[in-house]
């Protein structure tokens, strides 16, 4: 979200930037204090529930907008796949996406047995089920590099690969869009409510990244590094444990956490290469789901962040929110305020 809004407030002419993020040599396998770079990079509007989620139709226009602006800056292609799709496990579950796609026929396509199988291109997956229109995986390093690309074109820009106190610096308006690690750091900062959740995935070996994703409360990304299979939701209350406790082993989690969801999701016989591991921080939970959160924390601090596992949706969103704040050209609207109604503490 940082990368975001830094292009946001270039892109108002009013600004110049410095980014502050000791985050940004990424690992490919293995813990990131960055959980945008080991995220699958999965893209669509809808819940768990298929439901469409707060917003959907403008979080996934602006978030479309500004993959599309990073390809250009940085001339590169950074969709891995536009075809995403969820596979129906029994029939009763093919009779409850055929009615989902019924009724919201703007966002889902069911697909018929014959369909579906040519579609995802696996032969076991042989119920039907429904692909995801406007869905699509992006590759999350390819798109943070991207990124850096689009902000050092669109005005004065700079990096400091360093962890600070947002506190110490000598800006006009500061903003901190730390995700787990900063809660932990500077937690006086942020509001309550908030929930840690730890992410591990597998990554497969392979080079299909043109292959499509599959869905099913796990997902399957193809990527530019291999195959993406995640992630575990893995609720912490203390935020050292969460943040520090070491991933655990391939064998592990395909064999632990994430086994329902690789038999059901991997490609017979596929390789493991490798796993990662970040951890969200998850906003407050209200009566339109959990939100991200923005407010000014005081005189020229502001505090943002709480994207938990919809970081892909609601990054440019957020993002073109807090820029028009800070610039004045707009207030945060309340549905992202700490302070907003339905708040569970």
């Amino acid at each position: 979200m940082g990368m975001a809004t830094s292009y946001f407030l270039l892109r108002s002419g009013r600004c110049r930037v410095t980014l502050y993020d000791a985050s940004l040599r990424r690992p490919v396998t293995g813990y990131s204090a960055c959980a945008s770079s080991v995220a699958g990079g999965l893209l669509h509007p809808l819940t768990p529930r298929l439901k469409p989620a707060w917003e959907a139709t403008d979080a996934l226009r602006k978030a479309d907008e500004l993959v599309r602006e990073a390809e250009r800056a940085a001339k590169t292609s950074l969709v891995t796949t536009d075809v995403v799709l969820r596979p129906a496990i029994d029939d009763d579950d093919a009779i409850t996406l055929q009615a989902a796609a019924a009724d919201r026929p703007e966002w889902l396509e069911w697909l018929e047995p014959d369909a579906f199988i040519k579609t995802s291109g696996r032969a076991d997956l042989d119920r039907g089920g429904v692909r995801y229109i406007g869905g699509r995986c992006v590759d999350p390093r390819g798109y943070l590099d991207a990124l850096r690309v689009l902000n050092e074109k669109a005005g004065e820009f700079s990096v400091v690969e360093e962890a600070v106190d947002p506190r110490s610096l000598e800006h006009a308006e500061t903003i901190l869009c730390g995700g787990a690690d900063a809660f932990r750091k500077f937690p006086e900062l942020f509001p309550g409510g908030l929930t840690l959740t730890r992410g591990e995935s597998l990554v497969y070996d392979g080079s299909t990244t043109n292959g499509p994703a599959l869905l099913r409360g796990s997902y399957l990304c193809p990527g530019a590094n291999g195959v993406i299979l995640g992630a575990t939701h893995e609720h912490f209350a203390d935020l050292d444990a969460a943040v520090d406790a070491p991933p655990n082993s391939p064998e592990t989690l395909r064999a632990g956490g994430l086994r329902e969801a690789a038999e059901l999701l991997a490609a017979p016989g596929a390789a493991i290469k490798g796993a990662t591991a970040g951890v969200r921080l998850n906003g407050p939970r209200t009566h339109l789901g959990r939100l991200p959160f923005a407010f000014r924390h005081e005189e020229g601090l502001w505090v943002a962040g709480g994207l938990g596992a919809r970081g892909f949706l609601r990054h440019a969103q957020l993002g073109e929110v807090v820029a028009r704040a800070v610039v004045g050209d707009g207030d945060v609207p309340e549905a992202f305020s700490p302070r907003r109604g339905g708040v569970v503490e």
